[in-house]
């Protein structure tokens, strides 16, 4: 799995509505591509965005810069901010996943026999020994 942590500007105060409802849009236009796993958009405690945004790998990252949508959500966020994001790019290590039982892959959360292929092995859960066989 691939992260990047997409920093942006200050958003002026006059435009935080603007650019939170950009946000929900932006996702919307990009929900279809290719290995897009999620976007969060973040608030730090004074105030500055990050967007959280998850793929299978860095190459499915990069090749979604290079689709139509992105285009289009790009030239929306330039109308409304004075600079463009900066992202940080980064290689899944590990994974201690907390959705659900072993990152989602089974254990004793009612989906024994589910797992995928090492998952188990790969995955720490922090669900308080859900993971334990019993």
């Amino acid at each position: 799995m691939f992260v990047a942590l997409v920093q942006f500007p200050v958003v002026p105060v006059e435009r935080d509505e603007e650019f939170r409802e950009w946000f929900t849009w932006s996702n919307q236009q990009l929900q279809d591509t290719s290995g897009l796993k999620s976007r969060r958009l973040l608030r730090a405690e004074d105030g500055a965005y990050v967007a959280l945004v998850e793929h299978e790998s860095a190459d499915t990252f990069a090749a979604m810069h290079k689709t139509a949508p992105v285009t289009g959500v790009q030239a929306r966020l330039r109308q409304l901010l004075n600079d463009l994001p900066h992202a940080t790019r980064f290689e899944v290590i590990v994974d201690s996943s907390t959705g659900s039982c072993c990152g989602g892959h089974g254990g004793n959360g009612g989906h024994h026999g589910e797992h995928a292929e090492g998952a188990h092995h790969d995955s720490v859960s922090s669900a308080g020994g859900c993971c334990h066989t019993g």
